[in-house]
């Protein structure tokens, strides 16, 4: 297996950020200055502290195992259930969006279309997701000359319980950054090739992530302020950053089941354990109260990145410790 077909690079990083956090304003944010802020800035900080543990991995498995040992299966099964959760509200809430504006268009159908296009962008590598990013550029130039034809719109600030919760739904999953960051290589790494290397500049990934959530943000309120929302050709290329936010799902869920590192038979099986996760999460979607589910996904987004770190820091710090007794 050639293990550079499974990695980005930091530029690609870039978009995939900008795409995931954009498109989760989009869905979810609803002109909220309140949602936008927390969710981008949180986006950043986490981009921040994935740079500086992830560093030394280049997959889930092996991050995984390295903090949890033999509880990583564990914690990894629970990162997928809230992955699942989160990407089908989405991909839903995206299938809406298209009803929406199309009143033949049928939610299920285009549901499944954008599973089978996420599915398809990380098939066999992850080039087609971080490319079909990178042309995302001109879809945001489309998006910014469009909005200034705009005649102004709404955004709102209001602080309260409730904005909280919604700015990470409109985050999505902290797993995502950390996987994405895991996949990126860097011109240190020996799998880089040499073309590669000297092809050209080689930013930081950190920068690069953060500049990519708080851009996507940007963009999310001055799409907001133009009022470009009712343009129909700016919806179009908007519906284009939420497909390669999806695409940065998929990435995930790609590289927390371990498919690029396991064999074919293998990655079979641990698709089909995501696909039933997804399959419970979508028959689950109206059983669970939403105040519980919203509650839940914030919990594990904030105390996720907070225990790899704790973990981290104190295994480091024992490590010291034994090599300064010696």
């Amino acid at each position: 297996m050639n293990k550079t077909r499974y990695r980005i690079s930091a530029f690609q990083l870039f978009f995939l950020v900008f795409a995931y956090v954009f498109s989760g304003l989009f869905l979810f944010a609803k002109g909220s200055l309140t949602a936008t802020a927390i969710s981008c800035l949180f986006a950043a900080a986490l981009c921040v502290v994935a740079g500086c543990l992830c560093r030394g991995f280049s997959s889930s498995v092996d991050f995984y195992g390295a903090v949890f040992g033999r509880f990583s299966d564990i914690v990894r099964f629970l990162s997928l259930v809230f992955i699942a959760f989160g990407g089908v509200r989405a991909i839903y809430a995206f299938s809406l969006e298209i009803c929406a504006y199309y009143k033949n268009a049928n939610a299920a159908a285009v549901f499944f279309v954008c599973v089978f296009l996420a599915v398809f962008a990380v098939f066999r590598s992850f080039s087609g997701a971080s490319r079909f990013a990178e042309l995302c550029v001109f879809a945001v130039a489309a998006i910014f000359l469009l909005c200034l034809l705009g005649r102004g719109g709404n955004v709102y600030f209001s602080f309260s319980a409730q904005e909280v919760l919604s700015s990470f739904d409109s985050f999505g999953s902290s797993a995502v950054i950390f996987s994405l960051y895991l996949r990126v290589i860097t011109e240190d790494e020996a799998e880089m090739s040499d073309f590669a290397r000297n092809a050209g500049a080689h930013p930081s990934p950190v920068l690069c992530g953060v500049f990519g959530a708080l851009f996507a943000g940007l963009l999310y309120i001055f799409v907001c302020i133009r009022g470009g929302m009712s343009n129909i050709l700016l919806l179009l290329f908007a519906w284009l950053l939420c497909m390669a936010g999806f695409f940065a799902g998929a990435v995930c869920v790609s590289d927390v089941l371990g498919i690029p590192e396991c064999e074919k038979g293998k990655a079979l099986r641990r698709a089909m354990l995501f696909a039933i996760i997804g399959t419970a999460s979508v028959l689950l979607k109206g059983a669970v109260p939403e105040y519980l589910r919203a509650e839940a996904s914030a919990f594990y987004n904030v105390i996720f990145p907070c225990v790899l770190f704790a973990v981290l820091y104190t295994r480091e710090r024992k490590m010291s410790r034994a090599d300064a007794n010696k």
